[in-house]
């Protein structure tokens, strides 16, 4: 009992605090870190293991007699032996009589999320957590449906892999809109609702890209001055970039079981013969790996590091990269005696009788792992040995698997890009004007954010007029506003058409004479592209703050508009 208090003692444990390490929080905010996903992240949704796959596929071969009798007990006696060795062994040997396609046929079915109401609680934080940082890329050795990418040997994932490598990072707007999509993928896969207790971002791709108002008015106005309406190409091709940039990285780097194409080719390295062709056989997928593990910040999240062929990656590039101890330059060298000098005799036989000593090598950081109950020992052989520094976990009571959940949250909570665009909004009052798919989109947002995260904010809300506002119904709204709390922003639309409405010019004309109630106004524009510089310019000769025609933009405003001058607000930040 004493040994084993004593080695619990012995761990480090850094969970007390749960305080990722600055320079891993600074690269994920900065775009320049990639999710490395293992087995141990899906094991929490109850899947079968590796050895209930591969019995469920030597059933399958038996039940289609491709396995005989007497290769079926030898199989099933590999399995039982329960190691990495043995599991590699049986499969191909599997492989080899029933051919590819049974395994992704069998594993495709074994491998289905389980129903909205059956999926265990921790399998819906790690999912919710993992979303919610913004990885520049996630790749995962898992074929199963919960993170849904392409597969590392195909054709189709090299534009991710040229993304991941050459992309700049993004932007905070850009990385709010990245964890929609990436929820959105999801639960287009799984149809599964991540946060069916908290109202959603209901907003289609017009809230999302440029929000074009494709109004009569406007469209008579063309025909009036004898435009042809010959741009509306050129911002479908914008639109069409945009949603680009707004996907999420996934690359299953062993394959995938979620598109049939994909499980009959490539297939799936789940073999001796697969791991080999993927790591020999492919120059692109084996380059790719050596350059995002050398170039960007990993994060390893439920894996083992048992996988000898992700392991000889790691090994080639800790070569590359750490400095080496030469065991000749840890002796303390002698001074030379002179025969005249008794000091200098001295000297030199102290440092003889001196135990020699072993400098240890240097450490590198390459890395980072979420590792439960290691001990200290351990987590020095990785550091020094592997490059990974662990974010360790260690349970008081039981296996402590809710180690994954709790450090992930804990980095979430200082990554998370809709977090980090709040905090600057935080007990400030906006007030929104009109109604277009950016202010619905932006109310939504800021509704979701102080839901899931329980913060303070204030908003008042003009909807759309049928007709330009007065200067009555501006000061009566401002002066109700300003009831609840002092406004720090309006936000709003320029309106429909030239006939209008047209609430912001109504605004800005208002309170560009009212001192006292005047706030920093920003103006959304719905119109096509045709139409932004006439706008710009008649809003900013008004004294207009900003002009926002996307929700990237629109992000990016009002962060920098409420963000207070020194603003120590944790999170904060203009990146």
């Amino acid at each position: 009992m004493r040994a084993v208090q004593a080695a619990k003692k012995s761990r480090e444990d850094n969970t007390k605090a749960l305080e990722p390490p600055e320079a891993l929080i600074k690269s994920i905010n900065e775009g320049n870190c990639v999710a490395f996903v293992g087995a141990g992240f899906s094991a929490a949704a109850g899947l079968p293991g590796w050895a209930a796959l591969l019995l469920a596929i030597l059933d399958r071969g038996v039940q289609k007699q491709y396995i005989d009798e007497e290769t079926e007990q030898e199989i099933r006696e590999m399995i039982k032996k329960g190691t990495s060795s043995a599991f590699d062994k049986a499969a191909q040997v599997m492989e080899d009589r029933c051919g590819q396609g049974l395994f992704g046929e069998v594993l495709s079915q074994k491998l289905k999320p389980p129903e909205q109401d059956q999926i265990p609680d921790a399998m819906l934080e790690r999912l919710r957590m993992l979303f919610s940082i913004p990885f520049a890329a996630i790749l995962t050795t898992n074929f199963d449906y919960f993170l849904p990418g392409k597969p590392a040997d195909h054709e189709d994932s090299k534009p991710l892999m040229r993304q991941i490598l050459r992309d700049s990072p993004q932007p905070l707007p850009m990385q709010i809109l990245q964890e929609h999509f990436l929820r959105q993928r999801f639960e287009e896969v799984t149809d599964i609702d991540l946060d069916a207790d908290i109202e959603g971002l209901d907003s289609g791709p017009a809230g999302l890209g440029v929000d074009h108002d494709d109004s009569e008015d406007e469209e008579k106005k063309d025909e009036e001055v004898g435009k042809a309406d010959s741009d509306s190409d050129s911002d479908s091709d914008s639109d069409d970039d945009f949603f680009a940039q707004l996907e999420v990285p996934i690359i299953q780097v062993h394959g995938t079981v979620v598109e049939e194409q994909y499980r009959k080719k490539p297939g799936l390295a789940f073999t001796r013969k697969g791991y080999r062709r993927l790591l020999h056989g492919n120059v692109s997928y084996s380059k790719f790996m050596a350059a995002c593990m050398s170039s960007k910040t990993m994060l390893y999240i439920g894996f083992s590091f048992s996988d000898e062929y992700i392991n000889e990656l790691r090994s080639s590039i800790m070569m590359m990269l750490q400095n080496d101890v030469d065991d000749d330059d840890d002796e303390d060298e002698a001074p030379a005696a002179d025969s005249d000098d008794d000091e200098g005799a001295e000297a030199a036989s102290a440092v003889k009788d001196k135990p020699a000593s072993r400098e240890k090598p240097q450490k590198v950081e390459l890395a980072y792992a979420i590792s439960i109950n290691l001990a200290k020992s351990e987590m020095e052989f990785y550091e020094i040995h592997e490059g990974l520094t662990m974010l360790n976990y260690v349970s008081e009571d039981g296996p402590g698997f809710e180690g994954m959940e709790k450090w992930l949250k804990a980095i979430a909570e200082k990554t998370n890009p809709l977090l980090r665009w709040f905090r600057c909004l935080e007990k400030s009052h906006v007030a929104v004007v009109g109604n277009s798919n950016l202010l619905n989109y932006f109310a939504q947002a800021h509704t979701m954010a102080k839901r899931k995260f329980t913060l303070e904010g204030t908003l008042s809300f003009l909807p759309m007029p049928e007709e330009d506002l007065s200067d009555a119904e501006v000061v009566a709204f401002m002066e109700e506003a300003n009831s609840k709390q002092p406004v720090d922003l309006i936000i709003a639309d320029y309106g429909h058409g030239s006939k209008g409405p047209h609430p912001a010019l109504s605004f800005l004309k208002v309170l560009g004479n009212r001192y006292d109630l005047r706030a920093p106004i920003v103006v959304t524009d719905g119109s096509k592209e045709k139409y932004h510089n006439d706008h710009k310019r008649e809003i900013f000769k008004l004294g207009a703050s900003g002009y926002i025609n996307n929700v990237a933009r629109l992000f990016e405003v009002t962060r920098s508009l409420l963000k207070k001058p020194g603003s120590s607000k944790e999170g904060c930040a203009q990146q």
